[in-house]
């Protein structure tokens, strides 16, 4: 059963699955269900801080809250398509949610009596993926198009601009300190974004190609299907591809500092722990929805040594162990 995305918070992995479920593991992967629906669960995240209730989303549109506990949910509300993306802002207590319906929503999740979001903001396309730290939130959809918001002066964009990548959108990750994000591509390609709009800025983001291989000659390109900051470096980001592989890398330094081995499964989400001592990476064959896989088996913990994330100085000149 492949793992559609993963979240990490107090020790325990939750993680949504393309059969519907939703798992909560521990650090040993002992997974426990908390939930099954109907229709692939697409995404979650933790919410109020904790490790106890977990939000998510799911392809016919419904978006949950589940104390996993307990294993009790509640149905907050519905999409008017497939609901792709969730994420808990905190500064803010509300919940994002996108989806296929073009369409970004506030949720307030101390309303427990009407199950309306308490914002709606129109996109122009579908929404592919979003991620969000302290107030920005960055918004990727179908037709190249990214905006961006801030979320303590407005509902609506500040910014839309288009993707410098060719290829749909398939993954976002903001920066510990807001101030740039990543995007990941399906025709594997990522780029360094930056929020601030002013020239000087905007001539600091670049792209480049990666989770590719030689076979026989020919260059196979894997989709670049995960991308995650690490809490502590702002410019050091991961990112997991069709390929099986991880591989960290430093923004600012344009460097590589870890190449992972091969996983038999394509990589699907990977977020790293509050510390970034711990990164927890879901696996999913891509298009399987009827695997024989356990939860456990689909996602795996790795440890991160500080040399695998730290920036390169003359000090510490090499970035593995």
């Amino acid at each position: 059963m492949g793992v559609s995305e993963v979240r990490v918070a107090g020790g325990r992995v939750a993680a949504s699955l393309w059969d519907g479920g939703l798992a909560v593991c521990d650090a040993r992967c002992l997974a426990k269900r908390v939930a099954k629906h109907e229709t692939p669960r697409l995404g979650c995240c933790y919410v109020n801080g904790g490790a106890e209730e977990v939000a998510s989303v799911c392809a016919d549109g419904t978006v949950w809250c589940h104390d996993v506990i307990c294993a009790d949910g509640r149905l907050l509300g519905v999409h008017d398509a497939g609901a792709r993306c969730v994420r808990f802002v905190e500064e803010r207590n509300l919940l994002l949610t996108g989806g296929w319906d073009k369409n970004v929503l506030l949720w307030d999740l101390r309303e427990t009596k009407h199950k309306e979001p308490v914002a709606r903001v129109q996109l122009a396309n579908k929404v592919y993926a979003m991620d969000t730290k302290e107030n920005v939130l960055v918004v990727g959809c179908a037709g190249r198009e990214v905006s961006l918001f801030d979320l303590r002066k407005s509902n609506e964009p500040w910014q839309r601009r288009e993707s410098s990548l060719r290829a749909q959108t398939r993954a976002i990750s903001v920066s510990r300190d807001a101030k740039s994000f990543v995007m990941a591509a399906m025709d594997g390609r990522v780029a360094v974004e930056f929020a601030d709009p002013d020239e000087g800025s905007q001539a600091k983001k670049y792209a480049f190609k990666c989770h590719r291989e030689n076979k026989g000659g020919e260059v196979v390109v894997h989709p670049v299907q995960a991308v995650a900051h690490h809490p502590r470096y702002h410019h050091t980001f991961v990112t997991g591809g069709g390929d099986g592989c991880f591989s960290i890398w430093e923004g600012q330094q344009r460097k590589k500092l870890l190449q992972s081995e091969r996983h038999p499964v394509a990589l699907s989400s990977i977020c790293f722990n509050e510390h970034g001592t711990i990164m927890a990476v879901g696996t999913s064959r891509t298009g399987a929805f009827n695997q024989d896989d356990g939860v456990g088996e689909s996602i795996f913990i790795r440890q991160i040594d500080e040399a695998h994330v730290r920036p390169r100085t003359r000090e510490h000149p090499r970035g593995v162990a």
